[in-house]
């Protein structure tokens, strides 16, 4: 996994905007306050450091972008979950 390939812009993009939502959901769950009363500012101040951060680890370590679940940018598919994991046949019965 190169930086200049697509597949891993494309990994690196959904793993920042999934960083991004969750930071959101935990932040705005984590406050005891009312929608209306949330600093927005604040909130959108933390998710957008969270997302950068998600950007430093893909260009930290390119060869992990390529798992989690990114989406194939040719096809717009999930890879299947036998491509990712790799298959453990010790446990099984024959």
């Amino acid at each position: 996994m190169t930086y200049t390939q697509k597949r891993f812009w494309v990994g690196t993009a959904e793993r920042a905007v999934k960083t991004a939502a969750q930071t959101a959901v935990a932040t705005i769950g984590a406050g005891t306050i009312g929608v209306m009363e949330m600093d927005w500012i604040n909130l959108l101040s933390i998710v957008a450091m969270a997302a950068i951060l998600s950007v430093c680890t893909s260009l930290a370590d390119p060869a992990a972008t390529n798992f989690g679940g990114a989406r194939e940018a040719e096809g717009g598919r999930f890879p299947s979950r036998r491509s990712v994991m790799p298959h453990d046949t010790a446990g099984e019965a024959h």
